[in-house]
């Protein structure tokens, strides 16, 4: 049970900015993953670092934003677990709950881009397991979904 979190992109939590909206995801032949067979194309959210690859969501991939009490639940608990992270990384931030796969939940901090609320991007991700909270979750915005 280490502590995963995406170590590349966690650098863009320091300049986290306002966002107010669903993050916009697009669909690309290019990032097109084993999802794809599942069911019938694949959705890309970029990187706020330059040159990192997307992250690339099944059509099918169960993803939720995590309301406000949740959020600042899972800040709290990310600013105890992963003390590289600034006090103030969350401010502003969204917090998405993914089902990335078989038994792998993930958390993944979203900022608009350039303010834009229908442009998104993603500054790191985080893995659910060391969050004694991810199942209550899992069952709030998935209900009869497993931990899996």
């Amino acid at each position: 049970m280490g502590k995963k979190v995406s170590v590349s992109t966690l650098v863009g939590l320091l300049a986290a900015t306002a966002l107010a909206g669903q993050p916009a995801l697009h669909t690309t032949a290019a990032e097109r993953t084993a999802g794809e067979a599942r069911d019938g194309g694949a959705l890309a959210m970029a990187s706020c670092v330059e040159g990192s690859p997307p992250l690339v969501f099944a059509r099918a991939d169960q993803r939720a934003l995590l309301d406000m009490a949740d959020r600042e639940r899972f800040e709290g608990a990310a600013l105890s677990l992963y003390k590289v992270l600034d006090r103030h990384a969350f401010a502003s931030v969204q917090i998405m709950l993914w089902d990335k796969g078989p038994g792998e939940w993930v958390y993944v901090s979203v900022l608009p881009v350039d303010g834009d609320t229908q442009r998104s991007c993603f500054t790191a991700t985080f893995a659910a397991e060391p969050f004694e909270f991810t199942p209550a979750l899992i069952h709030k915005y998935f209900p009869g979904a497993g931990r899996t």
